[in-house]
């Protein structure tokens, strides 16, 4: 995903400067896999993850019930 990014092959992630791997956040001292930053715009978390679970072309995640998916989940959405 950062060679995918780094190559500009993401036209949503263009013009990131700055890309940072397995960055602490939350209150659950979670990881995010990616974090990019750049002036003047928004950070973007990214959460890369494999599904098994595919259903009309939409891949989901959790596919199954986790603690550690939960948690994930919710981290996530207090970033917004």
């Amino acid at each position: 995903m950062r060679e995918a990014i780094e190559q500009n092959l993401i036209n949503e992630l263009f013009g990131y400067s700055k890309i940072c791997c397995e960055v602490k956040y939350g209150s659950e001292n979670s990881r995010i896999d990616l974090l990019l930053q750049a002036e003047n715009r928004v950070d973007c978390y990214i959460e890369v993850k494999s599904v098994t679970l595919l259903q009309q072309q939409c891949g989901y995640f959790p596919d199954a019930v986790t603690l550690r998916g939960q948690k994930r989940l919710r981290e996530l959405f207090k970033l917004d």
